[in-house]
């Protein structure tokens, strides 16, 4: 059978968590919108690339919701700065490349900012 080459959710994390110490990180991530997995899904390709992947040995095992994406990475410490499917991401890249590849609307692109600390009140005066 394949190697998956895919990472287990606590040592994903647990690096997010790493990089999330660093005053300048930015954390660019790739994700399924969870309506990919919903049938019938919104997107036509979905059944198809859902497919690909699981005859593949790597099944997709999670998804995001984009209404949920910028919730989800700020509980982790982080700011979106942009959340894009491949298809709009694509479409001006490919045609300023003069090439006829199109991204798809399931799959997403996540640009990340480490979210400062907020300082701590101090509590009482000594």
């Amino acid at each position: 059978p394949p190697r998956s080459t895919l990472f287990p959710y606590t040592t994903l994390f647990r690096s997010i968590r790493r990089l999330s110490r660093s005053p300048h990180a930015a954390l660019i991530v790739t994700y399924v919108d969870t309506r990919a997995f919903d049938e019938p899904s919104p997107f036509p390709e979905a059944r198809r690339w859902v497919k690909a992947v699981r005859d593949a040995g790597e099944p997709w095992t999670f998804g995001l919701h984009p209404q949920s994406v910028s919730q989800y990475f700020h509980d982790r410490g982080y700011r979106v700065r942009s959340d894009v499917s491949t298809k709009d991401a694509g479409q001006q890249l490919f045609a300023d490349l003069h090439r006829s590849e199109q991204g798809s609307a399931l799959y997403r692109v996540v640009i990340a900012d480490i979210t400062p600390p907020r300082p701590h009140p101090q509590l009482g005066v000594g």
